[in-house]
């Protein structure tokens, strides 16, 4: 039998070659666009650059330095009151490419949020409040809540809320929890006796009325023992002075 060779078949396969051909060229073209336009400049275009030392400089000082070697930067800042920098990384001597971002550690006083007290027992806590209070110049006073939701002597808010920046010589409003058992003694100066004797009554409270003689309306209270906002006890087993009084004689 006579072998016959096929004209068409043998084009196929040498169309076949050759496009194989054609795209691997194209591939390597694109390939070579590629590095041309987006790798070869940032490996080339970059200059060598040597990491100046900026330890002890302030911030302005060490960002001019920085600057004017060509040094690029990230600046980092670490609660502190030197103001200064206080270490890089890489280190000073350390030769970097000058688009390599170095880190620049900075020392300086950041933002202090206020630090939230509520749920702990006040009377616990007190000395920690205090301390905390002190150290940011910061003042405080008590609001006492009746209820029996929380528990007696609870912290059941703050003024200040740990979302808001501390300011020196700002004030603090502590709200504490005290049970219905307690009240807070209201001001009775200036009513009249009679008066003062129905809400004295009303919390069931031991007292002693003494008659004084003064340039005032007879029958005016004139002075309470316990301070007004004072917590007391209803039904306390102690009695206090209520002045009154009498008119000039």
């Amino acid at each position: 039998m006579n072998n016959l060779h096929n004209p068409s078949k043998n084009n196929i396969g040498d169309n076949m070659r050759i496009t194989k051909i054609l795209w691997v060229l194209i591939t390597i073209l694109i390939i070579w666009w590629i590095y041309y336009l987006f790798i070869s400049p940032n490996i080339f275009k970059h200059e060598k650059v040597i990491i100046p030392d900026i330890i002890g400089l302030n911030e302005n000082e060490a960002l001019s330095l920085l600057d004017d070697n060509n040094v690029s930067y990230e600046l980092c800042y670490i609660d502190g009151g030197s103001n200064k920098v206080i270490s890089t990384n890489p280190e000073k001597g350390i030769t970097v490419y000058d688009n390599y971002k170095i880190k620049v550690y900075i020392e300086k006083p950041l933002p202090s949020y206020y630090e939230s007290f509520e749920g702990l027992i006040y009377y616990k806590n007190k000395d920690i409040i205090d301390e905390y209070c002190n150290n940011h110049n910061l003042t405080y006073e008590i609001e006492y809540v009746a209820g029996e939701t929380y528990i007696d002597g609870q912290i059941i808010s703050q003024s200040k809320k740990s979302n808001e920046i501390v300011k020196e010589n700002e004030h603090i409003i502590f709200y504490i929890a005290v049970s219905n058992d307690y009240f807070k003694m209201p001001n009775l100066v200036g009513l009249n006796i009679y008066a003062a004797l129905d809400i004295l009554k009303s919390y069931d409270l031991k007292y002693n009325l003494i008659y004084y003689d003064a340039p005032i309306t007879v029958d005016t209270v004139i002075y309470q023992s316990i301070d007004e906002g004072r917590i007391i006890k209803k039904g306390n087993d102690y009695t206090f002075d209520i002045y009154i009084s009498n008119g000039i004689s």
